[in-house]
């Protein structure tokens, strides 16, 4: 049982060494779809103003992935819980037909624990389905969200996901905006529609 445990755990971490490969190795060839699109769909006075919107596009994105992970510092502890909780859901493969069954149970914990770690409706409704249909457990969402809240909290999946910048406390502080309240204390309980400005 610990070698098979371990052996999760090690799929679990080379996963995330995969997904993190693909997605650089994608994000490298961009300029070159771009280019190869451009060439299949466009005219040819058109294809030098698509050529430099494109290499300005991939420049802009790596120069954004740049600053964004220069100043990353990432949360070994939320790391190690989210690892736990794919490890957890990808166990129970481990036994045939039965570790379905389990997954009704699990699904609902690793998605309310996952919404609790990025505040994302999103990551919970994503991680819910993820653990009740079958054969998808090995897909590592709880890391996959680790690294993108941690490395590309600007990028377009972080945006998607509602994590990283995008997430709910990184704007106010707060999940629920209390700006209002704020405003009704300041004026005694009237809003500032109702405050006479001659007062």
């Amino acid at each position: 049982l610990k070698a098979k445990l371990l052996s999760v755990l090690i799929g679990q971490i080379l996963a995330t060494i995969v997904f993190v490969g693909l997605s650089s190795v994608v994000a490298s060839q961009l300029p070159k779809l771009g280019e190869a699109i451009g060439n299949a769909f466009f005219r040819d006075d058109n294809k030098a103003k698509l050529s430099s919107t494109v290499s300005q596009f991939a420049s802009t994105s790596a120069d954004a992935v740049k600053r964004s992970t220069s100043n990353a510092q990432p949360d070994f502890g939320k790391l190690l819980i989210c690892l736990l909780i794919d490890a957890i859901g990808t166990s129970s493969e481990l036994i045939p037909f039965v570790g379905e069954a389990t997954d009704v149970v699990w699904a609902p914990i690793a998605a309310l624990g996952l919404r609790s770690l990025y505040g994302s409706n999103v990551v919970f409704g994503l991680e819910l389905v993820e653990e009740i249909l079958p054969f998808t457990d090995i897909i590592p969402l709880a890391t996959i969200c680790w690294y993108i809240e941690s490395f590309t909290p600007d990028g377009d999946l972080a945006k998607a996901l509602g994590i990283g910048s995008f997430g709910p406390n990184m704007n106010t502080g707060n999940i629920i905006d209390t700006s209002g309240v704020d405003e009704l204390q300041q004026n005694g309980g009237r809003s500032l529609k109702d405050a006479d400005p001659r007062k």
